[in-house]
C-alpha cells in the first residue's frame, strides 16, 4: 500500500479528527524505492476489474505515471496515458517490458539517453523518516524529466511546509549518484536557510561544503552559499563566484526564488549560464513575482496549500477577524482626535498631516493606545484558546514589533516568564539565532509569542506555531501567503493539527484559489444498494429518546443524507451499499457526536447516547467586518477640476513625466540630487501628480517614488524598496566593509528607515533624533561613530548612490 493522502484534518471546536486516508494498492517500480512506473488497483473477485480503473487513473495522474492497472484477480485492465486508451490484457507486463515501454517514452527527447537511463535506474534516498510523499516524488520526477531533455530553466511551486528541500536533496542525490551531474550549487538568501538546507543534505556527508568567508573550495559534489558570500571579494579581487569556471556547476538550485530580485541571482546565473537553473518557490504566479516566472518559465510541478490540506499533509486554519474602531474607520483625523482628548506630539520641524490612512498607522504615525488595545484583545483570545500556544505577530516595523512585544509581555506577566513575548527581528541583516532557536523548539516553553516584521515570512520552519496574527497592512498576495504559510506545518510533537489566523487589519481578503481546498473525487459505491443504517438517539443521563435530533450520513465524498429522529428517537437510511458510513448527530441542548455505523440487512437500531451540554462558554464578540477598497475608479485632479479613471490618471502622469524628463537616466540624476529632486517633485505636485498616490493605485506601497515614476513614464520594471536594500547589501560588500562596526550599525538602521519610508527619511537630519538613533546618542552620537559630520554626510551620499545604481540587465 502506497499512501496518496494522510486523510484530511477536520476541525471540531478545539479538537480535530482525520478523514480516512487514501492508498494505492500497489505501485510498480524499476527498483526498490526507485522510479515509479505504474499503479495497480485491486478489487474483490466479485467486482468487475473495470470498477477500479477510475481510482487507478486518479492515483496515476497524481504521481505523474504513464500506466494504470485495475484487476479483480482474474481480469486485468490497462490504461496508457501515452495513447489515452484502455484495453483488457491477459497478463501484467513483465518488469523488463514495462520498464522498456516507460524508458522509451520518458527518454524520447533526452539529449543523452545512456546517461539519462542511469538516473532512472538510480533509486531515491530512503529511510523510514525520509520516504517521499506522492507529490514530492511527482515533482522530482518532472524535474528530472525536463533536465534529461536539456531544459536549462525549471521551476517547482509547492506550498510552504510541503518539503521543497527534501525534493531538492533527492534530485541532487539521484543526479550525482547516477553520474549524470558532478556538482550542484544550492543558493539561499539568508544564513539560517542555507544551514537548514545543508543539514537536510546530510547523507552526502563529506561530499557537501559551504562557500563562505571568501573561501572557494572546489573538491566537493554539493555546495551551499548565500548571495552575500558569493558576491564577497576574494584575495584576487574577484567576486567569489567568479573564481569558479563557468562550467563548474551542472545544477544551481535557487531557494525561495521569488525573493531573489534585483542584484541577487542575476550575475551568478549569468556566470554559470551553461548549468541547469532550478527555482523553488511557495508562491503561485502573481503580478508581483511575474519576473521570477518569466525567467524560470511555467512550473514543472504545482502543489497548492489547498491540495495539501485536502491530502492531510498541511494544517487547515480558522479565521478570526477583528477591527478596532480606528481600523473600522480606516483613517485617523488629527483634529477629531484632539477633540476626543488625545495628545498629539509632533516632532520639531515636522508638520502633521490632517488625515492618516490605515496604511500609514505605525509607519508615519505611532498609535500606542491602538497597539495596547490590540495586545489586550489578543491576550484575551490566546488565554481562551491556549495561553502557551506558540504565536507569531506580524508588525509594521521594528519599533512596532518591539512595542507590541512589550505590551504582550505585560499582558502575560503573571505567567511567570521573563521572555514570554519577544521581538524576533532583523538587526544588521540577519536573525538572532538564539531567540529563533528557542522559539522554534517545540520542547522549549518560551518564548511563546514572537513579534516580527517580515523575517519569519519565508523559509523559517516553526511547526509548532498555532496562531498567526496580522497587524501590518498587506497588499501583496505573495507576502500574505508567506505569512500564513508559517502556520501550515503539522507538529505531532505538540499535537498541532490546525492553526488560527487572527486578522486585525483585513488582510484575509487576499485569500484565493491557492488556499481553496479542492473538492474530493467522488468514489464509486461498492456492491448492491440493499442495506440500511438504523439507530435510536437517547439522553445519556435519563435514557429517554430524543425527538427531532438531526442525523447526517456521509454517503460518499460529495453526498450527505439527512434524517430527523421521530418521537421514539429513531432514524433510518435505506438503499445503501454494505460498508461503514460516518454519521454526525446534533440535538439542541446536547453535545454533538460523530461515529460510524455498518449498513446491514437488519433494521434493528443501534443505540446512540448524547451527553447533555453544560453551560455555554462566553463567546468573543467581534464587531465590524473588515472594510477595504476593492477598486478605485476615479480620482479628482484639483488643478483641472475634472475626474479621471485610474488608468487615465496613471497615463497622464507618465506622459507628463516623460515630456519633462526625456530619459530614465536623467530621472535618476535628478533623484540622486536632493535639491533637484525636491524642485522636480514640486513641479509634479503643481500638476496634481503624486508618486505615493500612484503607488497606492497600483497597490504597490512598497515601491520607491523613483520606481513609480520610471515605471509609468518609461515602462521600467519597478523594484521594491526591499529589493534595493537587499541589492546594496548583497552586491556592495566593499562599501559596507569600509566602515567600523559602530558606523555600519548606523548604515543598517538608515537602510531600514529607507525600506519603510523612502529616501527622504534618511536625508532628514531629524531622523537621527528618532529610534534607534536616540539610543546611540542622537546626531552627536552618530557623528562620533563616523569621526566627523562630513564622513557621515559622505556615507549618506554613498547609500543614496548605491540604492539607485543602474539596474542590471534583465535575465
Amino acid at each position: 500500500e502506497y499512501p496518496i493522502s494522510a486523510g484530511r484534518i477536520e476541525i471540531i471546536g478545539e479538537m480535530h479528527r482525520r478523514a480516512a486516508s487514501r492508498k494505492a494498492d500497489y505501485i510498480l517500480r524499476i527498483a526498490e524505492h526507485g522510479e515509479a512506473l505504474a499503479v495497480v488497483e485491486a478489487k474483490e473477485e466479485s467486482v468487475p476489474a473495470t470498477r477500479g480503473m477510475a481510482q487507478a487513473k486518479e492515483y496515476a495522474e497524481k504521481l505523474k505515471l504513464l500506466f494504470a492497472y485495475a484487476t479483480n484477480g482474474h481480469e486485468i485492465e490497462e490504461f496508457s496515458f501515452l495513447t489515452n486508451r484502455q484495453i483488457t490484457v491477459p497478463n501484467f507486463p513483465s518488469p523488463e517490458e514495462l520498464k522498456h515501454r516507460y524508458t522509451e517514452a520518458i527518454l524520447k527527447g533526452a539529449v543523452a539517453k545512456g546517461k539519462a537511463e542511469k538516473i532512472l535506474n538510480e533509486p531515491y534516498y530512503y529511510t523510514p523518516l525520509l520516504s517521499l510523499r506522492y507529490y514530492q516524488e511527482a515533482a522530482a520526477h518532472r524535474a528530472i524529466e525536463k533536465i534529461t531533455r536539456g531544459e536549462k530553466r525549471l521551476l517547482l511551486t509547492l506550498a510552504t511546509g510541503t518539503g521543497k528541500t527534501l525534493i531538492a536533496f533527492n534530485l541532487a542525490w539521484r543526479l550525482i549518484k547516477s553520474g549524470y551531474f558532478k556538482r550542484v550549487l544550492f543558493i539561499a538568501d539568508r544564513n539560517f536557510l542555507k544551514n537548514q538546507a545543508y543539514n537536510a543534505f546530510a547523507p552526502f556527508a563529506d561530499a557537501r561544503i559551504m562557500i563562505e568567508d571568501g573561501k572557494t573550495p572546489n573538491q566537493h559534489a554539493v555546495y551551499f552559499s548565500i548571495y552575500q558570500s558569493l558576491y564577497s571579494p576574494t584575495d584576487s579581487g574577484k567576486r567569489a563566484f567568479e573564481e569558479y569556471p563557468k562550467d563548474f556547476f551542472d545544477l544551481i538550485i535557487v531557494d525561495e526564488c521569488h525573493r531573489s530580485g534585483f542584484g541577487t541571482w542575476n550575475d551568478i546565473l549569468k556566470h554559470f549560464s551553461g548549468a541547469a537553473h532550478l527555482g523553488m518557490t511557495a508562491t503561485p504566479k502573481r503580478n508581483d513575482n511575474i519576473d521570477t516566472y518569466k525567467y524560470f518559465g511555467d512550473p514543472a510541478y504545482i502543489y497548492s496549500y489547498g491540495q495539501g490540506v485536502q491530502d492531510g499533509y498541511l494544517a487547515p486554519f480558522v479565521v478570526h477577524r477583528i477591527l478596532t474602531n480606528i481600523d473600522q474607520e480606516g483613517k485617523l483625523e488629527i483634529e477629531e482626535a484632539k477633540t476626543k482628548g488625545a495628545q498629539v506630539i509632533i516632532p520639531a520641524e515636522e508638520e502633521a498631516q490632517e488625515v492618516y490612512s490605515q496604511k500609514e498607522f505605525e509607519r508615519k504615525i505611532t498609535l500606542p493606545d491602538r497597539t495596547h488595545e490590540i495586545a489586550s484583545h489578543l491576550a484575551k483570545l490566546l488565554k481562551t484558546f491556549n495561553p502557551m500556544a506558540k504565536t507569531m505577530v506580524f508588525c509594521v516595523d521594528s519599533d512596532h514589533a518591539e512595542l507590541m512585544a512589550k505590551e504582550l509581555q505585560n499582558q502575560f506577566a503573571d505567567m511567570g516568564y521573563s521572555n514570554f513575548a519577544v521581538p524576533i527581528i532583523a538587526r544588521s541583516g540577519d536573525i538572532k539565532e538564539g531567540e529563533y532557536e528557542w522559539f522554534k523548539d517545540s520542547e522549549k516553553p518560551t518564548p511563546v509569542i514572537a513579534t516580527t516584521v517580515d523575517l519569519l515570512t519565508t523559509g523559517v520552519d516553526v511547526p509548532s506555531v498555532r496562531n498567526i496574527v496580522v497587524v501590518k497592512p498587506i497588499t501583496s498576495k505573495i507576502v500574505f501567503k508567506q505569512i500564513i504559510g508559517r502556520g501550515a506545518r503539522l507538529d505531532l510533537l505538540t499535537d498541532k493539527h490546525f492553526f488560527r489566523i487572527i486578522d486585525y487589519i483585513g488582510a484575509t481578503r487576499l485569500f484565493d484559489d491557492w488556499e481553496r481546498v479542492p473538492e474530493p473525487t467522488q468514489e464509486e459505491p461498492e456492491g448492491a444498494a440493499e442495506y440500511t443504517v438504523a439507530g435510536m438517539v437517547i439522553d445519556a443521563e435519563t435514557q429517554e429518546p430524543i425527538m427531532g435530533a438531526t442525523v447526517t450520513l456521509q454517503r460518499n465524498a460529495n453526498e450527505q443524507l439527512y434524517e430527523r429522529t421521530d418521537s421514539g428517537g429513531c432514524f433510518a437510511f435505506a438503499n445503501l451499499p454494505q460498508k461503514r458510513f460516518p454519521l454526525t448527530i446534533r440535538a439542541t441542548g446536547y453535545k454533538p457526536r460523530a461515529l460510524s455505523l455498518e449498513a446491514t440487512e437488519s433494521r434493528e437500531p443501534a443505540v446512540i447516547e448524547l451527553v447533555p451540554q453544560g453551560k455555554k462558554p462566553q463567546k468573543v464578540i467581534v464587531k465590524g467586518l473588515p472594510v477595504h477598497i476593492a477598486e478605485e475608479e476615479r480620482l479628482v485632479l484639483e488643478k483641472e477640476g475634472r475626474m479621471l479613471k485610474v488608468e487615465e490618471y496613471v497615463s497622464y502622469a507618465g506622459k507628463e513625466v516623460a515630456d519633462t524628463v526625456r530619459h530614465i537616466e536623467d530621472l535618476r540624476s535628478i533623484w540622486l540630487d536632493p535639491e533637484k529632486r525636491t524642485r522636480f517633485l514640486d513641479e509634479l505636485y503643481h500638476k496634481s501628480i503624486y508618486p505615493e498616490v500612484i503607488a497606492e493605485l497600483m497597490k504597490r506601497p512598497d515601491l520607491d517614488g523613483f520606481d513609480v515614476l520610471a515605471h509609468v513614464a518609461y515602462g521600467a520594471v519597478p523594484l521594491t524598496r526591499d529589493e534595493r536594500v537587499e541589492a546594496l547589501q548583497n552586491m556592495e560588500g566593499r562599501f559596507l566593509q569600509a566602515f567600523s562596526d559602530n558606523a555600519r550599525e548606523v548604515i543598517y538602521a538608515l537602510l531600514e528607515k529607507y525600506r519603510f519610508a523612502g529616501i527622504e527619511e534618511i536625508e532628514n537630519p531629524n531622523t537621527f533624533e528618532l529610534s534607534p538613533f536616540d539610543r546611540m546618542g542622537g546626531i552627536k552620537g552618530v557623528e562620533e561613530r563616523f569621526g566627523t559630520i562630513d564622513k557621515l554626510k559622505k556615507a549618506v551620499t554613498g547609500i543614496r548612490q548605491l540604492l539607485y545604481v543602474r539596474e542590471t540587465a534583465s535575465l
